[in-house]
C-alpha cells in the first residue's frame, strides 16, 4: 500500500445535506497519497449512507468510522491513534477544500518535511466568499522556527496542518459532548511545535451562516457552560512544562479567552446572571494566571467592556477568530 501523506478527518454528525461536497473536495488526481476518516457521530440521517458510497468506489482512501454520538473531541480522540498518514488535518463536514489548492498542497507536504503546515482559508456564505488576510502572510512560502519569531502567530483549526507523529504524542482526550474543543486541541499541540512551513493560499472553504453552526449565538446561549469549561481547560495547557514562556500559546489562550467572555456577554438577558458569570472568571482569571489576565486589556473594546463590569458592550466589540 503506497505511504500516505495525508490524514483527513471529517466529523460529521447529521450532515447528510453537505458531507458529499466535502468528500468530493477530496477527490484530486493522485489521491491515494491521502486517506480520509469519515467520522459518523451516530448520525440518525443518510449521512452514513451517502459516506459508506464514496468507500466502496475508493477504499484505499475513504474509510467510514460509524460510533456513538459524543461530540467533535470524541471523534478527534479516536481518529488521532487512526491516523496512518505522515500529515494530520481535519475538515468539518460542512466545509470543504478548494480542489486544486489541494493537490498543490499535497505537493507541498511531499517536498518538505517540518512540524505544521499553515494555510489560510475562505469564509463562504450563500452571498459571497471572502478570503481570509492571514497575519502572518509575510511569512508565505517559508520554513519559519516559531521560537525565533518576535510577534505571536495565531491560526484557525482550519489553516492548520500537523506532523502526526506530534499530534499522537502530545494530543490528551478531549472531553466528549462538549463543543468549542477545536481550541483547545490547538492549544495542547502549540507548545511541542518548531519548524513551520507558512503558505498563503485559502485550500479551506469555511461555511458561515448555516442554522445551527456552534459559533452561532443562539448556540452559545445554548451551550455557554460548554464554552467556560473549553475556556479553564485551555488555561490549564499553561500549566504544564514552560508553556508559560511560549509567546504562540500565551496569545492563543488570551485571544481565545476574550472572544468567549465576548460570545457569553451577547447573551446578556437570554443567560441568567450572564455579568455574575464574567465577573467571575474574570476574578479566576486574574488570581490564577495573572499574565493572562494582563495580556486580555491589550485590546481597547474588551479592556472596556471589562471596566464597565461587562455593563458597556462597544459597538466595535469583536474577536477574529
Amino acid at each position: 500500500m503506497e505511504k500516505k501523506i495525508l490524514t483527513i478527518v471529517i466529523c460529521a454528525y447529521n450532515m447528510e445535506k453537505y458531507i458529499q461536497e466535502a468528500l468530493d473536495s477530496c477527490i484530486v488526481d493522485n489521491m491515494n497519497r491521502i486517506e480520509v476518516l469519515i467520522m459518523n457521530d451516530g448520525s440518525t440521517d443518510k449521512t452514513a449512507e451517502i459516506s459508506r458510497s464514496y468507500q466502496e468506489k475508493y477504499p484505499e482512501v475513504f474509510k467510514l468510522v460509524d460510533k456513538p454520538n459524543g461530540g467533535w473531541g470524541s471523534n478527534i480522540n479516536l481518529a488521532v491513534g487512526m491516523a496512518k498518514g505522515k500529515y494530520f488535518k481535519v475538515l468539518d463536514a460542512d466545509d470543504w477544500f478548494d480542489k486544486s489548492l489541494l493537490v498543490q498542497f499535497l505537493d507541498l507536504l511531499e517536498k518538505n518535511d517540518t512540524d505544521a503546515f499553515i494555510s489560510s482559508h475562505a469564509e463562504v456564505s450563500s452571498i459571497e466568499k471572502v478570503v481570509d488576510i492571514p497575519d502572518w502572510r509575510m511569512y508565505s512560502g517559508s520554513l519559519q522556527y516559531l521560537d525565533q519569531l518576535k510577534d505571536s502567530i495565531f491560526f484557525s483549526i482550519w489553516d492548520a496542518c500537523f506532523k502526526t507523529s506530534i499530534v499522537q504524542a502530545h494530543h490528551r482526550d478531549l472531553p466528549e459532548k462538549t463543543l468549542y474543543t477545536d481550541t483547545l486541541f490547538l492549544s495542547q499541540i502549540i507548545p511541542f511545535l518548531n519548524k513551520v512551513f507558512f503558505i498563503n493560499i485559502p485550500l479551506y472553504n469555511y461555511r458561515v451562516g448555516r442554522v445551527g453552526q456552534s459559533v452561532s449565538a443562539e448556540s452559545v446561549m445554548k451551550h455557554y457552560k460548554e464554552l467556560l469549561l473549553v475556556t479553564r481547560l485551555g488555561l490549564k495547557v499553561l500549566d504544564e512544562n514552560d508553556n508559560k514562556k511560549n509567546i504562540h500559546l500565551i496569545s492563543r489562550v488570551a485571544q481565545t479567552y476574550r472572544s468567549n467572555m465576548i460570545s457569553i456577554r451577547k447573551s446578556y438577558g437570554k443567560v441568567k446572571n450572564v455579568r455574575k458569570i464574567l465577573m467571575e472568571e474574570d476574578a479566576y482569571l486574574k488570581k490564577n494566571y495573572k499574565y493572562i489576565y494582563e495580556a486580555t486589556n491589550n485590546r481597547l473594546d474588551f479592556k472596556i467592556l471589562r471596566m464597565t463590569r461587562y455593563v458597556l458592550l462597544p459597538f466595535f466589540v469583536g474577536e477574529k477568530m
